[in-house]
C-alpha cells in the first residue's frame, strides 16, 4: 500500500463482507493524514490499522495488529497487556525512529529501533509516541476512554475527544464517549468537535450514536446538534439521519423548527420526498402541517404528488388537510395536481374544505381535460354533492371545451 501523503480530501470507500467489515479511506485533514486502512471486527473494534500522519512536522507510519482487547496502564497513555499475537509499531519517517509494542505472555513490552540498533525506550518518549496514536488513530478507542473515565474522570475523557485529530478518530471517540451519561457542558463539548468532522458519513455515525445513547437532551443541546449540521453536503447522509433521530425529538417548537431548518439544507428532492414521507409515518411529536410546510421547496411536481399521496393515506385532522390544500397549490404540473387531488380523503373533509378544493383546481389546473377529470372524481366521493354543485360549476367555468364541460355535467 502506497503511504504518500495526501493533499486533498478523497472520498470515503466503505467495503463490507461477513463476518468482517473492511475500510479503506484516504482522509481529508490537509498536511495531517495520508493513506488509511482500518479492518474491524462484527463488534466495531479495530483489528488492523496501517496509517500515515504528521504531526508538528513529524512523519508517522503506524501498523497494528490486535487479536484481541489491549489494557491500559494506569496512566491511562500506556499499554500494560496485550492479547497473544498483538503488535504495534509506530514508525517516525523523518528520525527513521521506530517505537516497537509486542506481546510478550500477556504484557506488553517496548523497545526502541534506531539505525538497526534496540534500545529500551523512555517514558518520555514512549509516551510522546503514545499521545500522538490516540490522538491520530482510532485504535484502542474503547479502552482509552475506559481508562481516562476509571482513573481520571469524565472530564478527561472529553478532552481525549477533543484532541482527536481527524474524522475517523473523532468519530469512533465520540461513538464510546457518547455511551457515557455525559452533563450537558460535555454534551456541548462533544457536539463541538462533532461539528467539526468533514466525513458526511462520519458525522451522522457519530451523531446518530449521540443522539441515540445520550438520555437526555435539553433544547439548547439539540440546537447546537442541528446547528453542527449545516455542513453535511450529502443529501442522502442528512436525510437518512433525520430520518432515523425524529422519533426522538421533544415535543418543542424550536427544536422543531431547527429539525427542519436543517432539512431544507436538502437540495435533492427525492431525498426530501423520502424524509418527509418516513417521517409522516413514524411515531414523533412532529406536525404534518409542520412537514409540508418545510417540503414547499420541492421542485420536483412527481415528488410532490408522492409526498400527497403518502400523506393522504395517513392525514386525520383538519389541520392535515388545510395543509395540504396548501402545499397541493405548489405543484406546477396539470397532470401531477390532478393525481394530488384523487388523493385527498374527501370522505373525512367538511363542505367547506372540499369547496375550497374545487376553487383551488378551479383556478390552478389549466388543462380543462385534467380539470374536468378533478371535478368529476371530486364530486362522486365527496359525501356533500347536495351543496357542493353550485362550487363544481363555479370551478369549470375556466374550461372552454364544450366536451370537457359535457363530462362534468353529466354527474351533476
Amino acid at each position: 500500500m502506497d503511504f504518500a501523503l495526501m493533499h486533498s480530501c478523497i472520498t470515503r470507500l466503505t467495503k463490507a463482507a461477513l463476518p468482517m467489515v473492511v475500510v479503506l479511506m484516504t482522509t481529508g485533514c490537509i498536511g495531517t493524514v495520508g493513506h488509511q486502512y482500518i479492518k474491524t471486527d462484527p463488534s466495531g473494534k479495530v483489528t488492523e490499522l496501517k496509517k500515515y500522519y504528521v504531526q508538528q512536522g513529524n512523519e508517522f507510519l503506524v501498523t497494528a495488529d490486535l487479536t484481541g482487547p489491549v489494557v491500559l496502564s494506569d496512566d491511562t497513555l500506556t499499554i500494560k497487556k496485550m492479547t497473544a499475537g498483538s503488535s504495534i509499531r509506530i514508525s517516525n519517517t523523518e528520525s527513521e525512529e521506530v517505537l516497537k509494542i509486542t506481546e510478550q505472555n500477556g504484557k506488553a513490552t517496548y523497545s526502541l529501533l534506531q539505525h538497526k540498533r534496540s534500545s529500551e525506550p523512555s517514558t518520555k518518549q514512549i509516551n510522546i509516541y503514545m499521545q500522538s496514536l490516540f490522538n491520530f488513530t482510532p485504535l484502542a478507542a474503547e479502552e482509552r476512554i475506559s481508562a481516562l473515565v476509571k482513573h481520571q474522570g469524565v472530564a478527561a475523557a472529553v478532552q481525549q475527544v477533543e484532541q482527536a485529530q481527524n474524522d475517523d478518530t473523532k468519530s469512533a471517540y465520540i461513538l464510546e464517549i457518547s455511551k457515557l451519561t455525559l452533563d450537558k457542558n460535555a454534551q456541548k463539548r462533544v457536539l463541538t468537535v462533532l461539528s467539526s468532522i468533514s466525513s458526511d458519513y462520519s458525522q451522522k455515525v457519530a451523531a446518530l450514536a449521540f443522539v441515540e445513547t445520550q438520555t437526555t437532551l435539553s433544547q439548547d443541546i439539540w440546537l447546537a446538534l442541528f446547528e453542527g449540521l449545516e455542513n453535511v453536503a450529502s443529501d442522502y447522509e442528512l436525510r437518512t439521519l433525520l430520518s432515523s433521530i425524529a422519533a426522538k425529538l421533544p415535543d418543542d417548537n424550536a427544536v422543531h423548527s431547527a429539525f427542519f431548518d436543517a432539512s431544507e439544507t436538502i437540495d435533492s428532492d427525492y431525498e426530501k420526498y423520502r424524509l418527509v414521507s418516513e417521517i409522516a409515518t413514524q411515531a414523533t411529536s412532529l406536525q404534518i402541517k409542520d412537514m409540508l410546510a418545510a417540503s414547499n421547496d420541492i421542485g420536483s411536481d412527481y415528488e410532490a404528488y408522492r409526498l400527497m399521496s403518502d400523506i393522504a393515506q395517513i392525514a386525520k385532522s383538519n389541520d392535515d388537510i388545510n395543509a395540504m390544500l396548501v402545499f397541493i397549490q405548489s405543484i406546477d404540473s396539470d397532470y401531477e395536481m390532478q393525481r394530488a387531488f384523487k388523493v385527498l380523503p374527501y370522505s373525512l373533509m367538511s363542505e367547506a374544505q372540499t369547496a375550497n378544493a374545487l376553487d383551488i383546481a378551479g383556478s390552478e389546473i389549466g388543462s380543462d381535460y385534467e380539470l374536468a377529470k378533478v371535478l368529476v372524481y371530486i364530486y362522486q366521493q365527496t359525501p356533500h354533492k347536495v351543496n357542493l354543485a353550485t362550487n363544481v360549476k363555479q370551478a369549470m367555468q375556466s374550461i372552454s371545451s364544450e366536451s370537457d364541460k359535457l363530462k362534468v355535467y353529466e354527474v351533476l
